[in-house]
């Protein structure tokens, strides 16, 4: 198992927490996701980006994760960058999480969750 050292949320964590913190957080979000839309995006919008922090480990990222480190934490900026190259591995469905980011920071964390 790929296991490397990610930093971010004030310390380091590994890939397997950030892949356990995901799944919580899709938890809370699909129970959220009739009673409370608003707090369940901003949990759907977490998983998306933990996904992203994971790949960028898995894929060598070396120079986001330097600059991560050096920062203290993920902006939207590395985020991006991240989904971008992500994106060209993948393939272009990929870049739905650009636009997952793009909303959360544009629109104050609210986003419809049937995009």
């Amino acid at each position: 198992m790929y296991v490397d050292l990610v930093h971010g949320m004030g310390e380091e964590v590994d890939v397997k927490q950030r892949i356990d913190l995901a799944s919580k957080y899709l938890e809370e979000g699909m129970k959220l996701a009739d009673k409370d839309p608003i707090q369940a995006s901003g949990k759907l919008y977490k998983v998306a980006e933990e996904a992203v922090k994971v790949l960028a480990v898995r894929f060598g990222m070396e120079d986001i994760l330097k600059v991560v480190g050096g920062k203290g934490g993920w902006t939207v900026i590395e985020l991006e960058k991240a989904v971008s190259r992500i994106s060209k591995k993948l393939g272009g469905w990929f870049k739905y999480f650009r636009g997952i980011l793009h909303g959360f920071y544009m629109y104050g964390g609210y986003f419809p969750l049937n995009l």
